[in-house]
């Protein structure tokens, strides 16, 4: 179905920030963040989701995901960036998506009005059937597999509708590192990183290759130990035998 003419695209934003801190200051900003949204109200702001991870004490990642008002979250982009910078870290990157649905409102909306007229007339037919039962009971089968269909349109439609009228914002907070991002050690210290991490690799693969290999090595050494002590025994008999 096309669009009237003049008509706004219903358009799904989707907002994302990545943001670099000291590891300490991870769970305070997340915490702030998700406090903001809150007080809000569920009208204005929902978290989605939300997830803290630590690996010791300078390798902390966060993720919050939040849907609002998309007015709302104008204020609460600028106070990302001035949270981050307050915080002694900064926004490392923000992007913008946006997912016109116009065209899937429109065709959910018609697919589900066209399924609402069937099953009226359905349910027309189951009650003023006099046919055979097995019809009957085609009928209200078919009438309910319409209804299933016209309640999941109805689901997906107000999913849509959703994401029009509010906008998503993903904020991911990173640790940011002791030396400067224009540092002259800033390559050293990488290399170092991978370098340590690729001997740790090889380690890893060693033991791996070890655990394999043991149980083999385990029973051909008790072969050859038995080989060699049955051939022992048998040059001990040959020549403790008299000679003829």
């Amino acid at each position: 179905a096309a669009m009237p003419r003049g008509t706004a695209p219903d358009l799904a934003y989707d907002y994302g920030y990545s943001v670099l801190t000291p590891p300490a200051m991870i769970p305070v900003l997340m915490r702030a963040h998700e406090g903001m949204c809150a007080s809000a109200g569920p009208a204005t702001c929902q978290v989605v989701g939300a997830k803290l991870d630590k690996v010791g004490k300078d390798d902390v990642s966060a993720r919050l995901v939040v849907r609002g008002e998309p007015r709302w979250l104008m204020a609460y982009r600028t106070r990302i960036e001035e949270d981050a910078k307050a915080a002694g870290g900064k926004v490392e990157a923000a992007t913008i998506k946006t997912e016109d649905l116009s065209r899937s409102l429109v065709d959910v909306d018609a697919a589900m009005k066209a399924k609402i007229d069937l099953r009226d007339r359905l349910a027309v037919m189951v009650r003023t059937h006099k046919g055979k039962l097995s019809e009957l009971v085609d009928l209200q089968e078919r009438l309910t597999e319409v209804q299933g269909e016209i309640d999941a349109a109805k689901s997906e439609l107000a999913v849509m509708k959703t994401r029009v009228r509010t906008a998503k914002l993903t904020i991911s907070y990173a640790s940011l590192t002791g030396l400067a991002p224009d540092s002259a050690f800033t390559g050293v210290a990488a290399a170092g990183h991978g370098f340590l991490k690729n001997v740790m690799d090889g380690v890893g693969v060693l033991i791996s290759l070890l655990s394999y290999l043991l149980p083999f090595g385990l029973v051909i050494g008790a072969v050859a130990w038995v080989w060699r002590n049955r051939g022992g025994r048998i040059k001990a008999r040959q020549e403790a035998r008299p000679a003829e």
